[in-house]
């Protein structure tokens, strides 16, 4: 829900859904300990704590790299991709949503994977092939 309010642009709902979830969540509960930290990410990302960002988001996908969960794995790498993009990091940004990318495709989450290559085309020049 966190994240989904983060698209809406609604951030103040979505930062009191990941304080929650931070507050509450097991710390073996690697579903919630990633779920929450994607979206802190994103969320410091937009008030432009961008190294902070960058440290959350990359913890999430450290997290995420632990499971065989693909879906969850590609979806934390959504959030370093967004960070590095704010950062004016565009390769490094593409690398981690190439990554994103064929992680859905190798779960064959087609609508996922979709929404991944509209995010590479935004961010890859013209003519490069994704």
């Amino acid at each position: 829900l966190a994240d989904v309010l983060h698209q809406q642009g609604r951030n103040n709902e979505a930062q009191q859904f990941v304080d929650h979830s931070q507050a509450t969540a097991a710390s073996d509960d690697l579903a919630a300990q990633i779920a929450w930290r994607t979206v802190q990410a994103k969320l410091l990302a937009t008030t432009g704590n961008l190294e902070a960002a960058e440290a959350v988001a990359r913890h999430a996908v450290f997290l995420a790299a632990q499971t065989d969960w693909r879906n969850d794995h590609a979806g934390a790498c959504l959030a370093p991709g967004e960070v590095l993009h704010h950062r004016e990091r565009p390769r490094e940004a593409e690398a981690v949503l190439r990554t994103a990318l064929s992680l859905y495709q190798g779960k064959g989450n087609v609508i996922a994977a979709e929404g991944v290559h509209a995010l590479l085309t935004d961010l890859v020049p013209v003519g490069t092939p994704i």
